[in-house]
């Protein structure tokens, strides 16, 4: 009876490492499936960091553009001033490429603020990415130390059969 009892107990072991044995591979699933959707976000993230980039670039050359507006709508003043009274004309002007700079100076530096913005949101997503990848591959080696233990289990339970059977 001490044989067949064994042979039970072997066989136990047997079903139950199978079962760690699968649920280490669908741990191990999971935590592929969370790395792939981690390296996608990562993907994102740096896709919206360029982005930002080059609406920082942009704002950048708007800024220029105006700044460069501004200093010819100010010489343009200057000009105007010593031809009084021919230059009324070319003040008024002068003072409306100063305004439009300005205004372009402004959105220039709403863009870089809006640059900026996305970059950091870039940045924050392709962290978050990497955070999911990390876990996905702890899970992943999670999984594999569940299929070691249940293989180990297996084998253990197969040795007992075996010694079962023998005797």
């Amino acid at each position: 009876m001490g044989d067949k009892e064994e042979v039970r107990e072997g066989g136990d072991e047997v079903r139950e490492g199978g079962d760690e044995v699968r649920e280490g591979r669908d741990e191990a699933r999971e935590g592929r499936d969370e790395a792939r959707e981690g390296g996608f976000e990562v993907r994102e993230g740096r896709d919206e960091v360029r982005e930002g980039r080059d609406e920082v670039r942009e704002g950048r050359d708007e800024v220029r553009e105006g700044r460069d507006e501004v200093r010819e709508g100010r010489d343009e003043v200057r000009e105007g001033r010593d031809e009084v009274r021919e230059g009324r004309d070319e003040v008024r002007e002068g003072r409306d490429e100063v305004r439009e700079g300005r205004d372009e100076v402004r959105e220039g530096r709403d863009e870089v603020r809006e640059g900026r913005d996305e970059v950091r949101e870039g940045r924050d997503e392709v962290r978050e990415g990497r955070d999911e990848v990390r876990e996905g591959r702890d899970e992943v080696r999670e999984g594999r130390d569940e299929v070691r233990e249940g293989r180990d289990e297996v084998r253990e339970g197969g040795d007992e059969v075996r010694e079962g059977g023998l005797r």
